[in-house]
């Protein structure tokens, strides 16, 4: 397999929002994770959302957003969602699974199952929310079962990211929750 070897500080170039690599604009999709970025290819006009777009698994039109800690933030993900769909990508590539041309329909999905999601994760307690979150991509079938989603890793997991990422912004909740 050959050695592991650090990369050259030299070679090292952060990135920043607006920055251009090749034929990439960089684009600062925080929410996941606050150093999150994405890429959007100019000449082909796909967007590589990274964990920003969700998780899904085609054939499945269900997107799971990986909400887990510590660093989940609801508001700025949602922002980060609108500023993707500025960008009218033709298609999307999140790391999780495959490339999408459904751009509108996934980009909703997204935002719809992270809103339901801090809802449900407020309401319900951890061992509640993955029962729930469990029943409902049951519910939907192969592919999208909570088999193929705990590819991830564990759906807690989302419940303790949403938890965190919530409690530090009330106004990221629902009323009375």
């Amino acid at each position: 397999m050959g050695e592991t070897l650090p990369v050259p500080v030299e070679a090292i170039r952060p990135l920043g929002d607006g920055d251009a690599v090749g034929p990439f604009d960089v684009l600062h999709t925080p929410g996941h994770a606050p150093h999150h970025v994405t890429f959007v290819d100019r000449r082909r006009g796909w967007a590589f959302l990274g964990d920003v777009g969700g998780i899904r698994i085609a054939p499945c039109a269900y997107v799971l957003p990986p909400t887990v800690p510590p660093r989940t933030d609801v508001e700025a993900w949602e922002r980060s969602l609108a500023r993707i769909a500025e960008r009218r990508p033709t298609a999307l590539a999140p790391t999780h699974f495959g490339l999408h041309t459904d751009v509108e329909a996934h980009l909703e999905s997204t935002r719809a199952a992270l809103r339901r999601m801090v809802e449900e994760a407020r309401r319900r307690s951890r061992e509640g929310f993955v029962a729930w979150l469990e029943g409902g991509l049951a519910a939907l079938g192969h592919p999208c079962s909570p088999d193929a989603y705990r590819q991830i890793g564990r759906l807690g997991m989302l419940w303790d990211g949403l938890r965190a990422g919530t409690e530090k912004r009330p106004s990221s909740l629902p009323e009375g929750a």
